[in-house]
């Protein structure tokens, strides 16, 4: 069965490169990928250079544990490790914000839909850009609602896509 799937990604240490090279890696594994504009975003919990964010849609039949260990995989192609503090500089983040209808312990070890979505706006923001009809089974609202509701910051459009 192929399960949508919605990801968050981010980079603040030469950004534009590794969104770039995160985007070409993801469509060698999910051609039908779509991505959000790019936006840069302050940092945030820390004082650091400020992040470009985007996020993904993708479908795949993999299983969440090997969707989540790939990409794992390419944040650590791309220099992450992982004895970083929760916030701090990055080479690349990829979070798994969906996966399908999966939410509660079906999805441990993950919490999913990841709470992060609707706690920043630099994850809602590129996530409502994709799909924002979309209603989060917790909540019962539509991202554009919580976009709507959510006190905005201001953050800059970078680029349509991710050829930046």
């Amino acid at each position: 069965m192929t399960e949508p799937v919605l990801l968050s990604l981010g980079s603040n240490q030469q950004p534009e490169m590794h969104l770039h090279r995160c985007a070409k890696t993801l469509r060698q594994h999910f051609p039908d990928i779509r991505f959000s504009p790019v936006y840069r975003c302050p940092a945030e919990g820390f004082e650091g250079a400020d992040f470009l964010n985007a996020a993904a849609l993708l479908h795949c039949t993999m299983p969440l544990p090997e969707l989540h260990a790939l990409l794992q995989g390419i944040e650590t192609a791309h220099g992450r490790t992982r004895t970083e503090e929760k916030f701090s500089d990055r080479t690349l983040d990829i979070d798994i914000l969906t996966y399908g209808q999966c939410h509660g312990e079906a999805c441990k070890p993950l919490n999913l839909p990841r709470p992060d979505l609707l706690r920043y706006p630099f994850v809602l923001g590129p996530v409502c850009d994709l799909l924002p009809d979309w209603v989060h089974p917790r909540s019962g609202k539509t991202l554009a609602e919580h976009w709507q509701a959510m006190q905005q910051q201001p953050f800059t459009l970078i680029a349509t896509d991710l050829e930046l």
